[in-house]
């Protein structure tokens, strides 16, 4: 038995038929049989019933389990022999919301290439779902966003807390409250209390999003059920619509703040931006990594040096003129 054996073998699990894994394998179908039954040999034991139409055996499936570890196993040992070698070339792949990947990757992706130029970079980029799917398969070597909702197998390093800001279009708020506005303004500036806002239509996130679930927890802690105009999937669609006055909403301060100062989107006097003071809104952002996978040497240095460049991206609010 080798490492050949199985891996054809596996084409062959999937495929269950013959013909096909041996053209996907590009060798001959004959071939293909030998190595299958080799297997056999090696076990004394069938690992498919060829009778039409194919399926595996009992101990064909366990062999299946079996040879996905072996193979990761082989995998890893030669990361990290090769990383023992030379931990200056190889691969390291980076899964990454498309928000965080603008905001975050710009300031670490080039002095990490700079510092590290043999070390071949690949992006995921996805929802938070996706990127975290994909770091629990192992198909990504670091997975940047949220602390993962599943943290048992993972290794979590903490990069910055994320603040979420209320944003009022000063506009609508003057349409709707025309007799106490400079009362209402004031009151947001000292408390942020959302219930001061109870007659205003709001934009939200869809529930089923990370941002979505914050904003409807902050919702329950006010005690405030709000007037809904739109949810949508896409913060950036609604921010915009934000911006226009459509309503109001709630939003992570680096994405109004990159809005603002690298697009200029919105006059400081048309909107008001308060901090939010409800635990709900203050989310952690991380690097993680399966526990069980080895962290090669140019991964830890990708960890390293994002915790020290996340506090030089100016998408703060601070920042702003």
């Amino acid at each position: 038995m080798n490492f050949l054996n199985l891996e054809y073998f596996l084409v062959a699990a999937e495929e269950l038929n013959f013909t096909r894994a041996a053209k996907r394998l590009y060798i001959s179908q004959q071939s293909l049989s030998n190595h299958i039954a080799k297997l056999e040999e090696y076990f004394c034991a069938p690992l498919f019933d060829r009778s039409p139409p194919l399926t595996l055996t009992k101990e064909g499936a366990c062999l299946v389990q079996h040879a996905k570890k072996m193979l990761r196993a082989r995998e890893e040992a030669a990361k990290e022999i090769n990383d023992i070698r030379d931990f200056k070339s190889g691969d390291l792949t980076i899964g990454c919301t498309r928000l965080w990947g603008r905001v975050i990757l710009p300031y670490v992706l080039p002095v990490y290439n700079r510092l590290f130029p043999n070390i071949r970079l690949h992006l995921l980029e996805g929802t938070t779902e996706e990127v975290e799917a994909s770091l629990q398969h192992g198909k990504v070597d670091l997975g940047i966003g949220y602390v993962p909702s599943d943290c048992s197998n993972l290794t979590v390093d903490i990069i910055c807390k994320e603040k979420m800001v209320l944003l009022v279009p000063f506009p609508l708020l003057e349409q709707i409250y025309p007799h106490n506005l400079r009362e209402i303004k004031l009151a947001l500036k000292e408390t942020s209390d959302v219930t001061l806002l109870k007659d205003c239509p709001f934009l939200i996130m869809d529930s089923s999003s990370s941002m979505g679930a914050a904003t409807n927890n902050i919702f329950r802690s006010a005690g405030f059920t709000p007037q809904i105009v739109l949810q949508s999937r896409n913060v950036e669609t609604l921010l915009t619509l934000c911006f226009q006055g459509m309503g109001c909403m709630f939003c992570p301060e680096v994405l109004v703040a990159e809005s603002i100062f690298r697009k200029n989107a919105q006059p400081a006097d048309s909107l008001g931006i308060y901090p939010l003071f409800y635990q709900e809104a203050q989310r952690q952002l991380s690097i993680s990594h399966l526990s069980n996978k080895y962290l090669s040497h140019a991964a830890a240095e990708f960890i390293q040096l994002t915790k020290e460049r996340m506090d030089m991206t100016p998408f703060h609010l601070s920042t702003l003129p």
